[in-house]
């Protein structure tokens, strides 16, 4: 059983392959002798036990983690539970097997950390791709006019400097900008400069209007 884990860590629903990332499979073979068989891959284990079923491993440097074991009998045919635990800056998106045909797909949260391909024959090849999406906040910057509008830059940007994020130009109440950030990134908000003959506040979520002179 071959995985690769995707994220979408650069934006949005855009996926790509990940290096070290955890995973634990268990295998057992089904019938009255559960455990006769070897581990090859991701550890090699000559004896297995209940305790020795379970082997864990990560992606490696060509982005996938291969779970390699064989059965003493040619006949066997094994489930094996692939399980992960997801940071908490990650959601289940989900998991896809592939073998010929589909075995798995399915965007079910308990599934996508924790699946089981049963009844695997000797030789039997599944490949798999496990997607665990970053969890984002929006930030948004919106304008509002007192009086007649005149023009304004909105950014929005992690680092405050040109080029931005996400950027406007605002000429009536309520234009805004925004950009989707993981959690806990730090962000800058405002416009470029105050227009001229106006003077600013800006808040800041439930916060009270803070007077503002425009830039980061």
């Amino acid at each position: 059983v071959t995985l690769r884990k995707e994220t979408d860590a650069q934006a949005r629903d855009v996926w790509t392959s990940q290096t070290g990332w955890p995973f634990s499979g268990r295998v057992q073979l089904q019938g009255a002798t559960p455990f006769a068989y070897r581990w090859f891959e991701p550890n090699a284990v000559d004896v297995v036990d209940s305790g020795t079923a379970t082997q864990s491993g990560v992606t490696g440097t060509d982005d996938e983690l291969r779970f390699v074991w064989r059965p003493t009998s040619s006949a066997a045919l094994s489930d094996i539970t692939i399980s992960e635990t997801l940071p908490a800056s990650h959601a289940a998106h989900s998991v896809s097997c592939q073998s010929g045909t589909t075995v798995i797909d399915s965007e079910d949260p308990a599934t996508v950390t924790s699946f089981t391909l049963e009844g695997l024959k000797v030789r039997d090849s599944v490949s798999c791709v496990v997607r665990n999406r970053v969890r984002r906040s929006t930030v948004r910057v919106v304008k509002q006019w007192n009086g007649r509008p005149a023009s304004a830059t909105l950014f929005v940007d992690a680092t405050g400097a040109a080029p931005y994020d996400a950027s406007t130009t605002a000429t009536a109440n309520g234009d805004s900008a925004s950009f989707d950030y993981p959690l806990s990134t730090g962000v800058t908000v405002g416009e470029t400069a105050v227009s001229a003959g106006y003077s600013a506040t800006i808040a800041c979520g439930g916060g009270a209007p803070q007077p503002y002179d425009g830039g980061p």
